[in-house]
């Protein structure tokens, strides 16, 4: 408006929260972090990344999504590859690019219906940490033991990986289900609800797990699109592992996922009725709410963790 000017000369951060370096480019057109030197004009960064992805350029940033990723240092968001990051952004892109209903239409930006709200939030709160999250689809994963797992939140020394996979029908949800399980989890360690400590395998564990956390993130995995309170086995509608969670207390869940249950179900044909036992999922984890003991923010070559809040 006539009369009225608005000077920024003094103010140093611009995009990203990053500083302003007038002496490369000009003013407006390179910024610096921590770990990168960035070209606002190519939306690349000067140096390669160090913490690079497989599948991304070493060169680009934000994983190529400005609007959904930030990244104040430059070293942190990551998928193993393009398929999970598409598969990720199904959930927390609020639009998406495709032809009206029946698929007619001109394809253009729509309101996206697999939206989650709460997933996208917890995304974007992983992303402001200082430590690198890398999200990826791995149909082989093991326990100590050799058993098989539907996902896995670990950390193995430089990063933290959020896994998932397509799980049974008896889980209640699909593979979207899952992620959100261990995306929990991860929530879980930044607020210093679980630690990892390294143990003289070299491996690291996080022994601080208990049943409440597990009850707690089988919650969030609730709130998944794919999420399915029961199915059909031979005519008897069972109720599914997160159908029961979700319909039950949360101790009573505690109790389920350490002990398993027994419990009498009608059938859909004719008289058909039977028990339905439930094995225990996790018979070994503590029952008692365990947390971090850590005063301050802590990673170092034996444990990482956050305080409790």
């Amino acid at each position: 408006m006539p009369g009225r000017n608005l000077s920024l000369s003094n103010y140093r951060f611009e995009f990203n929260g990053q500083e302003i370096v007038e002496e490369i480019s000009s003013q407006g057109n390179h910024n610096t972090a921590l770990f990168w030197e960035y070209d606002s004009r190519l939306g690349r960064r000067w140096n390669l990344d160090p913490k690079p992805s497989i599948g991304f350029s070493d060169y680009s940033t934000f994983r190529n999504n400005s609007i959904l990723l930030s990244d104040v240092l430059g070293d942190k968001v990551g998928y193993k590859t393009d398929a999970d990051k598409k598969f990720i952004e199904k959930f927390t892109s609020k639009t998406e690019m495709r032809r009206g209903a029946f698929g007619l239409g001109k394809i253009k930006e729509r309101s996206n219906k697999n939206y989650n709200e709460e997933f996208a939030k917890a995304v974007t709160d992983l992303d402001k940490k200082d430590e690198t999250y890398v999200f990826g689809e791995n149909n082989n994963l093991t326990d100590k033991d050799g058993k098989h797992l539907e996902g896995k939140f670990s950390y193995d020394g430089s990063q933290f990986n959020i896994e998932y996979s397509t799980p049974p029908q008896s889980f209640g949800g699909g593979k979207d289900a899952v992620l959100l399980e261990e995306t929990s989890h991860a929530k879980q360690f930044t607020e210093g609800r679980t630690t990892f400590i390294k143990g003289i395998d070299g491996q690291w564990n996080s022994p601080d797990v208990d049943l409440r956390d597990e009850v707690d993130a089988k919650l969030f995995a609730c709130k998944a699109k794919s999420y399915s309170s029961s199915f059909n086995i031979n005519g008897a509608i069972v109720e599914t592992q997160l159908g029961y969670i979700k319909s039950h207390t949360v101790l009573q869940s505690m109790n389920f996922l350490k002990n398993g249950a027994s419990m009498l179900r009608p059938g859909t044909v004719g008289n058909l009725s039977g028990s339905v036992d439930y094995k225990p999922i996790y018979p070994n984890l503590n029952s008692v709410d365990l947390n971090s003991d850590l005063t301050v923010r802590t990673f170092n070559n034996s444990v990482v963790g956050y305080p409790h809040k």
